[in-house]
């Protein structure tokens, strides 16, 4: 189980030596900075996971990249997955199924992407089609 995992760590030689230990086996590398925060990153995600596995939401996580993204369409996708709580190639496929409808447009800016939403999109499903996707953002816009 994962979340008998534990991770610790030491700086040797310059590098930063981690540990995953859980019941069964221990896996010692060594990690940049950078990977040291990738790591913290997903194990704090696989233990929201774990704590959250009985919990539901009311809106998909298409509908929780829209929010994330209408805030801010500045945010790289990685930071996006980590807010709601899922990985970054889905998020990364969301975005693509987003864009293929008609609900996002993604413009390279140099070296990074920014989004923007089409307020004016209807909603896909015909018990919601009479709405559009402005109206689902401005009842949850941030006060």
């Amino acid at each position: 189980m994962f979340g008998q995992n534990v991770v610790f760590g030491h700086e040797l030689a310059g590098e930063n030596i981690y540990a995953i230990k859980n019941m069964k086996k221990m896996s010692l590398f060594a990690l940049g900075k950078k990977q040291v925060f990738l790591l913290s990153l997903h194990l704090n995600f696989r233990l929201q996971l774990m704590m959250d596995s009985t919990s539901w939401t009311f809106f998909t996580n298409h509908a929780h990249v829209m929010v994330s993204l209408a805030r801010n369409g500045n945010r790289p996708l990685r930071e996006v997955a980590v807010d709601i709580g899922i990985t970054e190639r889905a998020v990364q496929r969301i975005v693509a199924d987003l864009e293929e409808g008609g609900y996002l447009v993604r413009v390279r800016v140099g070296r990074r992407n920014r989004y923007s939403l089409n307020f004016k999109k209807a909603l896909r499903h015909s018990l919601e089609a009479h709405r559009t996707i402005g109206d689902v953002l401005k009842v949850l816009e941030e006060e």
